[in-house]
Protein backbone atom coordinates (compact mmCIF):
# COMPACT_ATOMS: atom_id res chain seq x y z
CA UNK A 1 0.00 0.00 0.00
CA UNK A 2 1.34 3.42 -1.00
CA UNK A 3 2.47 5.66 1.86
CA UNK A 4 1.11 9.12 1.12
CA UNK A 5 2.23 12.52 2.41
CA UNK A 6 1.11 16.06 1.58
CA UNK A 7 2.42 19.59 1.37
CA UNK A 8 -0.18 22.30 1.98
CA UNK A 9 0.93 25.70 0.69
CA UNK A 10 -0.27 28.48 3.01
CA UNK A 11 2.60 30.97 2.77
CA UNK A 12 1.21 33.69 0.49
CA UNK A 13 0.50 37.28 1.50
CA UNK A 14 -2.90 37.44 -0.30
CA UNK A 15 -2.17 41.04 -1.24
CA UNK A 16 -5.02 41.21 -3.76
CA UNK A 17 -7.50 39.99 -1.17
CA UNK A 18 -6.35 42.37 1.57
CA UNK A 19 -6.27 39.80 4.37
CA UNK A 20 -5.13 36.17 4.74
CA UNK A 21 -7.17 33.99 2.39
CA UNK A 22 -6.01 30.94 4.32
CA UNK A 23 -8.14 32.09 7.27
CA UNK A 24 -11.42 32.61 5.42
CA UNK A 25 -14.12 30.42 6.95
CA UNK A 26 -16.40 28.14 4.96
CA UNK A 27 -18.49 25.38 6.44
CA UNK A 28 -17.31 26.22 9.95
CA UNK A 29 -13.58 25.93 9.30
CA UNK A 30 -10.83 28.03 7.79
CA UNK A 31 -9.69 27.18 4.28
CA UNK A 32 -6.32 26.02 5.56
CA UNK A 33 -8.01 23.70 8.09
CA UNK A 34 -10.16 22.26 5.30
CA UNK A 35 -7.11 21.67 3.11
CA UNK A 36 -5.28 19.86 5.89
CA UNK A 37 -8.33 17.75 6.78
CA UNK A 38 -8.86 16.81 3.14
CA UNK A 39 -5.27 15.55 2.97
CA UNK A 40 -5.73 13.50 6.14
CA UNK A 41 -9.04 12.09 4.90
CA UNK A 42 -7.34 11.16 1.63
CA UNK A 43 -5.00 8.89 3.59
CA UNK A 44 -1.96 11.07 4.23
CA UNK A 45 0.05 9.92 7.22
CA UNK A 46 2.04 13.16 7.39
CA UNK A 47 0.99 16.64 6.27
CA UNK A 48 3.47 19.52 6.11
CA UNK A 49 1.87 22.98 6.14
CA UNK A 50 4.19 25.69 4.81
CA UNK A 51 3.60 29.16 6.23
CA UNK A 52 5.13 32.52 5.40
CA UNK A 53 3.51 35.95 5.37
CA UNK A 54 0.90 35.12 8.02
CA UNK A 55 2.67 32.34 9.86
CA UNK A 56 1.48 33.12 13.38
CA UNK A 57 -2.17 33.39 12.35
CA UNK A 58 -2.06 30.16 10.34
CA UNK A 59 -0.41 28.31 13.24
CA UNK A 60 -3.13 29.54 15.59
CA UNK A 61 -5.88 28.44 13.18
CA UNK A 62 -4.35 24.97 12.92
CA UNK A 63 -3.76 24.44 16.63
CA UNK A 64 -6.78 22.18 17.02
CA UNK A 65 -6.05 20.24 13.83
CA UNK A 66 -2.51 19.52 14.97
CA UNK A 67 -3.59 18.39 18.45
CA UNK A 68 -6.54 16.24 17.38
CA UNK A 69 -5.29 14.89 14.06
CA UNK A 70 -5.43 11.21 13.19
CA UNK A 71 -2.21 11.73 11.22
CA UNK A 72 0.89 13.83 11.80
CA UNK A 73 0.58 17.53 10.97
CA UNK A 74 3.76 19.61 11.00
CA UNK A 75 3.94 23.35 10.39
CA UNK A 76 7.11 24.75 8.84
CA UNK A 77 8.01 28.32 7.96
CA UNK A 78 9.53 29.45 4.67
CA UNK A 79 11.35 32.73 5.39
CA UNK A 80 11.80 33.26 1.64
CA UNK A 81 8.11 32.84 0.85
CA UNK A 82 8.08 36.06 -1.22
CA UNK A 83 10.48 34.50 -3.75
CA UNK A 84 7.83 32.17 -5.10
CA UNK A 85 5.96 28.93 -4.66
CA UNK A 86 8.88 26.68 -5.63
CA UNK A 87 10.73 27.52 -2.41
CA UNK A 88 7.66 26.73 -0.31
CA UNK A 89 7.23 23.39 -2.08
CA UNK A 90 10.89 22.57 -1.40
CA UNK A 91 10.43 23.50 2.27
CA UNK A 92 7.40 21.24 2.52
CA UNK A 93 9.04 18.27 0.80
CA UNK A 94 12.04 18.56 3.12
CA UNK A 95 9.66 18.47 6.10
CA UNK A 96 7.94 15.36 4.72
CA UNK A 97 11.25 13.57 4.24
CA UNK A 98 12.40 14.51 7.74
CA UNK A 99 9.75 12.25 9.24
CA UNK A 100 10.35 8.68 10.33
CA UNK A 101 8.31 6.86 7.67
CA UNK A 102 9.20 8.06 4.18
CA UNK A 103 6.27 8.62 1.80
CA UNK A 104 6.06 6.89 -1.56
CA UNK A 105 4.12 9.80 -3.03
CA UNK A 106 3.35 13.38 -2.04
CA UNK A 107 0.39 15.62 -2.72
CA UNK A 108 0.96 19.35 -3.24
CA UNK A 109 -2.18 21.29 -2.32
CA UNK A 110 -3.10 24.98 -2.19
CA UNK A 111 -4.90 26.37 0.84
CA UNK A 112 -7.26 28.54 -1.24
CA UNK A 113 -9.01 25.92 -3.40
CA UNK A 114 -11.95 24.91 -1.18
CA UNK A 115 -13.51 22.54 -3.73
CA UNK A 116 -10.45 20.30 -3.76
CA UNK A 117 -11.64 17.59 -1.38
CA UNK A 118 -10.43 14.21 -0.17
CA UNK A 119 -12.18 12.40 -3.02
CA UNK A 120 -10.23 14.34 -5.64
CA UNK A 121 -6.95 13.94 -3.77
CA UNK A 122 -7.53 10.19 -3.63
CA UNK A 123 -8.16 10.21 -7.38
CA UNK A 124 -4.80 11.93 -7.92
CA UNK A 125 -3.08 9.33 -5.77
CA UNK A 126 -4.79 6.42 -7.55
CA UNK A 127 -3.64 7.74 -10.93
CA UNK A 128 -0.08 6.80 -9.93
CA UNK A 129 -1.16 3.16 -9.84
CA UNK A 130 -0.93 3.02 -13.64
CA UNK A 131 2.41 1.68 -14.80
CA UNK A 132 4.92 4.38 -15.66
CA UNK A 133 2.89 7.32 -14.32
CA UNK A 134 5.13 9.56 -12.20
CA UNK A 135 2.70 12.38 -11.43
CA UNK A 136 -0.98 13.26 -11.62
CA UNK A 137 -2.39 16.78 -11.66
CA UNK A 138 -5.46 18.91 -12.11
CA UNK A 139 -5.80 20.13 -15.68
CA UNK A 140 -5.93 23.85 -16.53
CA UNK A 141 -6.28 25.52 -19.95
CA UNK A 142 -2.55 26.30 -19.83
CA UNK A 143 -1.53 22.79 -18.75
CA UNK A 144 -1.31 20.65 -15.59
CA UNK A 145 -1.00 22.33 -12.20
CA UNK A 146 -1.62 21.89 -8.50
CA UNK A 147 -3.19 20.15 -6.73
CA UNK A 148 -0.97 17.33 -7.90
CA UNK A 149 0.49 14.06 -6.69
CA UNK A 150 4.15 13.21 -7.27
CA UNK A 151 5.86 9.86 -7.08
CA UNK A 152 8.99 9.46 -5.00
CA UNK A 153 11.23 9.62 -8.09
CA UNK A 154 10.35 13.32 -8.41
CA UNK A 155 11.00 14.38 -4.81
CA UNK A 156 14.56 15.52 -5.54
CA UNK A 157 13.35 17.92 -8.22
CA UNK A 158 10.60 19.28 -5.98
CA UNK A 159 13.23 19.99 -3.31
CA UNK A 160 15.32 22.14 -5.68
CA UNK A 161 15.59 25.86 -5.01
CA UNK A 162 16.57 28.71 -7.30
CA UNK A 163 16.54 26.62 -10.50
CA UNK A 164 14.50 26.78 -13.68
CA UNK A 165 13.69 23.12 -13.06
CA UNK A 166 12.29 23.85 -9.58
CA UNK A 167 8.64 23.94 -8.61
CA UNK A 168 5.57 21.86 -9.35
CA UNK A 169 4.70 23.48 -12.67
CA UNK A 170 8.15 22.90 -14.16
CA UNK A 171 8.06 19.25 -13.15
CA UNK A 172 4.49 18.63 -14.33
CA UNK A 173 5.09 20.26 -17.73
CA UNK A 174 8.42 18.59 -18.39
CA UNK A 175 7.91 16.34 -21.47
CA UNK A 176 10.20 13.75 -19.85
CA UNK A 177 7.78 13.33 -16.92
CA UNK A 178 4.81 11.07 -17.55
CA UNK A 179 1.95 13.03 -15.98
CA UNK A 180 -1.69 11.95 -15.86
CA UNK A 181 -3.97 15.01 -16.14
CA UNK A 182 -7.40 14.90 -14.45
CA UNK A 183 -10.01 17.13 -16.06
CA UNK A 184 -12.14 18.59 -13.28
CA UNK A 185 -12.87 22.30 -14.00
CA UNK A 186 -14.92 22.74 -10.83
CA UNK A 187 -11.89 21.92 -8.68
CA UNK A 188 -9.84 24.78 -10.16
CA UNK A 189 -11.84 27.43 -8.40
CA UNK A 190 -9.70 29.55 -6.12
CA UNK A 191 -10.15 32.86 -4.32
CA UNK A 192 -8.05 35.90 -5.22
CA UNK A 193 -10.26 38.89 -4.35
CA UNK A 194 -13.15 39.71 -2.00
CA UNK A 195 -15.44 39.69 -5.07
CA UNK A 196 -14.30 36.14 -5.87
CA UNK A 197 -15.12 35.07 -2.33
CA UNK A 198 -18.55 36.70 -2.33
CA UNK A 199 -19.38 34.99 -5.63
CA UNK A 200 -18.10 31.68 -4.33
CA UNK A 201 -20.33 31.85 -1.25
CA UNK A 202 -23.37 32.73 -3.36
CA UNK A 203 -22.86 29.92 -5.84
CA UNK A 204 -21.40 27.14 -3.71
CA UNK A 205 -23.40 26.10 -0.64
CA UNK A 206 -21.13 24.38 1.85
CA UNK A 207 -21.56 20.69 2.56
CA UNK A 208 -21.96 19.42 6.11
CA UNK A 209 -19.43 17.43 8.00
CA UNK A 210 -20.78 13.92 8.51
CA UNK A 211 -19.94 11.28 11.05
CA UNK A 212 -21.23 7.83 10.13
CA UNK A 213 -20.72 4.36 11.50
CA UNK A 214 -22.55 1.31 12.86
CA UNK A 215 -24.60 1.43 16.05
CA UNK A 216 -22.72 1.21 19.37
CA UNK A 217 -19.33 2.25 17.97
CA UNK A 218 -18.84 5.35 20.14
CA UNK A 219 -19.71 8.04 17.58
CA UNK A 220 -21.41 10.29 20.15
CA UNK A 221 -18.75 9.70 22.82
CA UNK A 222 -15.93 10.73 20.49
CA UNK A 223 -17.89 13.72 19.25
CA UNK A 224 -18.59 14.84 22.84
CA UNK A 225 -14.84 14.77 23.56
CA UNK A 226 -14.18 16.81 20.44
CA UNK A 227 -16.79 19.39 21.51
CA UNK A 228 -15.33 19.56 25.03
CA UNK A 229 -11.91 20.38 23.55
CA UNK A 230 -13.29 23.34 21.55
CA UNK A 231 -16.74 24.27 22.98
CA UNK A 232 -17.02 27.66 21.30
CA UNK A 233 -17.00 26.01 17.89
CA UNK A 234 -20.23 24.02 18.29
CA UNK A 235 -23.93 24.31 19.09
CA UNK A 236 -26.93 22.02 18.67
CA UNK A 237 -27.82 18.65 20.17
CA UNK A 238 -26.06 15.49 21.27
CA UNK A 239 -27.99 12.25 21.85
CA UNK A 240 -25.94 10.23 24.35
CA UNK A 241 -26.91 6.77 25.60
CA UNK A 242 -26.00 5.68 29.14
CA UNK A 243 -24.92 2.24 30.36
CA UNK A 244 -28.57 1.24 30.87
CA UNK A 245 -29.47 2.03 27.26
CA UNK A 246 -31.33 5.24 28.14
CA UNK A 247 -31.02 7.92 25.46
CA UNK A 248 -31.13 11.64 26.24
CA UNK A 249 -30.88 14.92 24.36
CA UNK A 250 -28.13 17.29 25.51
CA UNK A 251 -27.76 20.99 24.75
CA UNK A 252 -24.23 21.33 23.34
CA UNK A 253 -23.91 24.94 24.57
CA UNK A 254 -25.28 24.77 28.14
CA UNK A 255 -24.96 21.06 28.88
CA UNK A 256 -28.64 20.78 29.87
CA UNK A 257 -29.79 17.21 29.34
CA UNK A 258 -33.29 15.74 29.18
CA UNK A 259 -34.18 12.07 29.23
CA UNK A 260 -35.60 10.99 25.89
CA UNK A 261 -36.27 7.28 26.44
CA UNK A 262 -39.57 6.59 28.17
CA UNK A 263 -41.96 3.77 29.04
CA UNK A 264 -44.34 2.58 26.34
CA UNK A 265 -47.35 3.72 28.39
CA UNK A 266 -46.09 7.30 28.88
CA UNK A 267 -48.69 9.88 27.88
CA UNK A 268 -46.43 11.43 25.22
CA UNK A 269 -44.68 8.24 24.07
CA UNK A 270 -43.68 7.96 20.42
CA UNK A 271 -42.41 4.60 19.17
CA UNK A 272 -39.64 3.71 16.76
CA UNK A 273 -38.99 0.00 16.51
CA UNK A 274 -38.74 -1.44 20.01
CA UNK A 275 -37.94 1.95 21.57
CA UNK A 276 -40.26 4.65 22.88
CA UNK A 277 -39.35 8.32 23.38
CA UNK A 278 -40.85 11.43 25.00
CA UNK A 279 -42.53 13.61 22.38
CA UNK A 280 -42.13 16.60 24.74
CA UNK A 281 -38.35 16.18 24.76
CA UNK A 282 -38.31 16.07 20.98
CA UNK A 283 -40.30 19.33 20.99
CA UNK A 284 -37.69 20.86 23.32
CA UNK A 285 -34.97 19.66 20.95
CA UNK A 286 -36.68 21.19 17.92
CA UNK A 287 -36.99 24.55 19.67
CA UNK A 288 -33.34 24.41 20.71
CA UNK A 289 -32.12 23.56 17.19
CA UNK A 290 -33.99 26.52 15.75
CA UNK A 291 -32.71 28.88 18.47
CA UNK A 292 -29.08 27.72 18.09
CA UNK A 293 -29.28 27.94 14.31
CA UNK A 294 -30.33 31.57 14.51
CA UNK A 295 -28.12 32.56 17.47
CA UNK A 296 -24.85 30.89 16.40
CA UNK A 297 -24.53 31.13 12.60
CA UNK A 298 -20.73 30.74 12.74
CA UNK A 299 -20.73 27.68 14.98
CA UNK A 300 -21.09 24.16 13.64
CA UNK A 301 -24.65 22.99 14.36
CA UNK A 302 -24.54 19.42 15.68
CA UNK A 303 -27.51 17.11 15.01
CA UNK A 304 -26.71 13.77 16.59
CA UNK A 305 -28.31 10.45 15.58
CA UNK A 306 -30.56 11.52 12.75
CA UNK A 307 -32.71 8.42 12.34
CA UNK A 308 -35.90 6.68 11.33
CA UNK A 309 -38.18 9.07 13.22
CA UNK A 310 -36.82 12.09 11.37
CA UNK A 311 -37.03 10.27 8.05
CA UNK A 312 -40.74 9.66 8.60
CA UNK A 313 -41.35 13.28 9.64
CA UNK A 314 -41.31 12.86 13.43
CA UNK A 315 -38.74 13.30 16.20
CA UNK A 316 -36.64 16.36 15.40
CA UNK A 317 -38.35 16.77 12.01
CA UNK A 318 -39.32 18.99 10.33
CA UNK A 319 -37.07 21.50 12.14
CA UNK A 320 -33.88 19.49 11.57
CA UNK A 321 -34.38 19.33 7.79
CA UNK A 322 -35.31 23.02 7.64
CA UNK A 323 -32.23 24.27 9.48
CA UNK A 324 -29.95 21.94 7.49
CA UNK A 325 -31.34 23.41 4.26
CA UNK A 326 -31.06 26.99 5.52
CA UNK A 327 -27.45 26.46 6.63
CA UNK A 328 -26.58 24.89 3.32
CA UNK A 329 -27.93 27.95 1.50
CA UNK A 330 -26.00 30.40 3.68
CA UNK A 331 -22.78 28.40 4.06
CA UNK A 332 -23.21 28.07 7.83
CA UNK A 333 -21.57 24.90 9.21
CA UNK A 334 -23.36 21.79 10.41
CA UNK A 335 -22.24 18.40 11.64
CA UNK A 336 -24.57 15.44 11.18
CA UNK A 337 -24.28 12.08 12.93
CA UNK A 338 -25.99 9.22 11.12
CA UNK A 339 -25.83 5.43 11.33
CA UNK A 340 -24.26 4.12 8.17
CA UNK A 341 -27.31 2.03 7.25
CA UNK A 342 -29.40 5.24 7.12
CA UNK A 343 -26.86 7.45 5.33
CA UNK A 344 -28.38 7.00 1.87
CA UNK A 345 -31.87 7.88 3.07
CA UNK A 346 -30.64 10.95 4.96
CA UNK A 347 -28.67 11.99 1.88
CA UNK A 348 -31.91 12.25 -0.06
CA UNK A 349 -33.24 14.73 2.51
CA UNK A 350 -30.12 16.88 2.63
CA UNK A 351 -29.03 16.72 -1.03
CA UNK A 352 -25.48 16.14 0.18
CA UNK A 353 -23.16 13.24 0.81
CA UNK A 354 -20.78 12.35 3.65
CA UNK A 355 -17.44 14.16 3.44
CA UNK A 356 -15.85 12.76 6.60
CA UNK A 357 -17.05 9.16 6.88
CA UNK A 358 -15.83 8.42 10.42
CA UNK A 359 -14.49 10.50 13.33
Amino acid sequence: MRRLGAVVLAAGAASRFGRPKQLLRWGGRTLVERAVQSCLDAGCARVAVVTGAHGAEVRAALAGAVENSTGEVVIVDNPAWAHGMAGSIATGVEALLAGGSQPDAALVVLADQPLVDADFLRALSRALDDEGVEAAALGYPSGPGVPACFGRSLFARLALRGSADAGARAVLRDPAVRCRVLDAPRRRRDVDTPADWAQFLRSTPSEPEWITGPVHTGKTTRLAARIAADPDRYCGLLAPVDAEGVRSLRDVVTGEQRRLTCAADAADAVAVGRFTFHAEVFAWGRTLLRAHHERYPRRSLVIDELGKLELRGEGLAPTCWAVIAERRATGSPRLLVVRDNLATAVEQHTATRPTHPKP
